[in-house]
């Protein structure tokens, strides 16, 4: 593929000869959640140039990681999506997620962007299935252009892109403050309060009892 390699006979090496250049796993991590567009996947990685986003497509399709399909009308746009073979590296993303939780300073530093999929993270694998109660839970998160859903039913958490249907409990606010609410870093009835988190569906005790399902213990 005319890249550099480790050249060692090593799956491990293997590997990170296809998926270990910088920006690749940010890649597969946007379209672990599902199909991306183009322009979907330069929002998510502000910092990573058009001519090099298209070379990583590249590659990641001759490797047999991803696919593109063409959705039907009125969308009538390209979508890059996993294989069977891209989406063996899902647990991969969930150990290296789990591993950086460990690193990541909190509060963010303020150069660091805060993006749809930083929530969707915190929000997988923040839950806390421990605290299963009868309650389930569907939420969608307006941050900016983008909505994020949550999915609670007892003991399990679905999360992605997307508008869902007969949501509960619909957030509104900027990124970086709905990623630090659901790090516990604030509270909902002072989000609420302050006006930096709205609620336009739903009420402040659904917030709470959704809120207090990625306790510390996750």
């Amino acid at each position: 593929m005319g890249t550099r390699s480790y050249h060692q006979v090593c799956p491990l090496a293997y590997a990170l000869d296809i998926v270990g250049e910088r920006w690749t796993l940010l890649m597969v991590r946007e379209m672990a959640h599902g199909p991306r567009r183009f322009s979907d996947l330069q929002r998510s990685l502000p910092g990573m140039g058009a001519n090099l986003l298209t070379d990583r497509l590249r590659k990641l399709e001759a490797y047999g990681l991803i696919q593109q399909r063409q959705l039907p009308p009125p969308a009538a746009s390209t979508v890059y999506e996993l294989t069977e073979t891209g989406n063996l590296l899902r647990p991969v993303l969930g150990t290296l997620t789990q591993f950086g939780l460990h690193f990541m300073p909190l509060p963010p530093p303020d150069d660091d962007t805060v993006t749809p999929n930083s929530l969707v993270g915190i929000l997988r694998f923040r839950f806390n299935a421990e605290t299963a109660v009868p309650q389930s839970h569907r939420v969608e998160l307006h941050l900016d252009s983008d909505v994020v859903y949550a999915i609670i039913d007892q003991g399990t958490v679905e999360t992605g892109y997307g508008s869902i249907d007969d949501a509960s409990l619909v957030l509104k606010g900027e990124p970086r403050v709905l990623f630090q609410l659901f790090l516990h870093e604030i509270a909902p009835e002072t989000a609420v309060t302050n006006q930096t988190v709205t609620i336009t569906q739903g009420d402040l005790a659904e917030l709470e009892a959704f809120w207090n399902r990625f306790g510390s213990g996750a």
